[in-house]
């Protein structure tokens, strides 16, 4: 099992010496290995509330295409699907953000604290 970081060829020899007529074959397959998923989150505004209040949450990535909140993961359910998510805070509580590159079909996972 090979686990490449970047894109890479692979070339394989097999080869057969039995019976009297001895043979090769090559086979050559590249494997493409897509730039990494990154997503960022913030949140505004960036600090301390003492009552409750707005508070939006904002997911950035230079790849990915669509973007699911959670307050739980990964069991939870889809609370929000776009990069903007405008949360009540009454508790304290995790907020989960999944980034999902459709054309590759990566994903990526981060959280932030409200």
């Amino acid at each position: 099992m090979i686990t490449p970081t970047v894109s890479t060829s692979y070339s394989v020899t097999i080869t057969d010496l039995s019976g009297t007529n001895p043979c090769s074959i090559i086979k050559d397959v590249f494997v493409f290995v897509p730039e990494q998923l990154n997503v960022v989150v913030t949140a505004d505004p960036d600090s301390i509330l003492c009552e409750d209040g707005l508070v939006t949450l904002e997911a950035s990535s230079t790849l990915a295409s669509s973007f699911n909140w959670y307050n739980e993961y990964p069991l939870g359910s889809i609370i929000a699907n776009s990069p903007t998510f405008i949360v009540d805070v009454d508790v304290p509580q995790y907020f989960y953000v999944e980034a999902i590159d459709d054309q590759y079909e990566c994903q990526t996972v981060d959280s932030i604290f409200t």
